[in-house]
C-alpha cells in the first residue's frame, strides 16, 4: 500500500512538476502566453456575440485526461511495482543467455552511453510500431481516436489520449517474460 501512495505521489508531483519545465509543451511562459491570446480573442468574440465559441478554445476533455491518464497509469503501474529496473535486469539476463557473460573492457562512460542508445532505439521504435498499430487495427482505432478527435488545438491538446492508450504506451516498458 505504501509503494502505491509513493506511487501516485511520485505521478502526481512529475505532473505540478510538468509547469516548471521549459521543454515541455506545458511551461507555464507558454501556458500565460496561450491565456492571452485566448482572453483577447475573447475580448473580440464578445464584441462578435460569440463568446461561447471562444470558451470552446480550452477544453475541458483535455484538462480532465491531464489529470486522470497520470492517476490510473500510476494506480496500475504502481500496483504492477513496474520501473525500468526490470528491464535493465531483463537486458542483462537475455544478453547473457544469447552471448554469454561478456568481460568488457569499457568504461562506466561507453557502457552508460552503449545502454543509452539501446534503450532510446528500443524506446522510439516501440513508440513507432504501438502508434502505427493504433492507426491499422480497428480496436486499437477505436481508442486512439480520442487523441485525433480535438477540433480546436490548445497547449494540452497533446495529452488528449484515452486512458487505455496511456497504459499501453506505459507497458511497452515492461521486460519480456521467457
Amino acid at each position: 500500500m505504501e509503494a502505491l501512495i509513493n506511487s501516485l505521489q511520485g505521478h502526481f508531483l512529475s505532473l505540478l512538476a510538468y509547469g516548471m519545465d521549459p521543454s515541455k509543451r506545458v511551461y507555464l511562459a507558454y501556458l500565460l502566453g496561450s491565456l492571452v491570446l485566448v482572453l483577447l480573442w475573447m475580448a473580440v468574440a464578445a464584441a462578435r456575440n460569440q463568446r461561447a465559441q471562444a470558451m470552446d478554445l480550452w477544453h475541458r476533455l483535455d484538462y480532465q485526461l491531464l489529470a486522470i491518464n497520470p492517476l490510473v497509469r500510476g494506480l496500475l503501474m504502481g500496483v504492477l511495482g513496474i520501473s525500468l529496473v526490470p528491464i535493465a535486469l531483463a537486458t542483462n539476463d537475455g544478453l547473457d543467455a544469447l552471448i554469454g557473460t561478456l568481460s568488457l573492457e569499457w568504461s562506466a562512460v561507453q557502457v552508460t552511453a552503449t545502454y543509452t542508445l539501446v534503450l532510446f532505439l528500443a524506446d522510439d521504435f516501440t513508440r513507432f510500431l504501438l502508434h502505427y498499430l493504433m492507426h491499422r487495427l480497428p480496436w486499437l482505432w477505436s481508442i486512439h481516436r480520442l487523441h485525433h478527435s480535438a477540433e480546436v488545438m490548445t497547449p494540452f491538446t497533446v495529452y488528449r489520449s484515452h486512458p487505455l492508450e496511456s497504459l499501453l504506451y506505459s507497458l511497452r516498458r515492461l521486460p519480456p517474460r521467457a
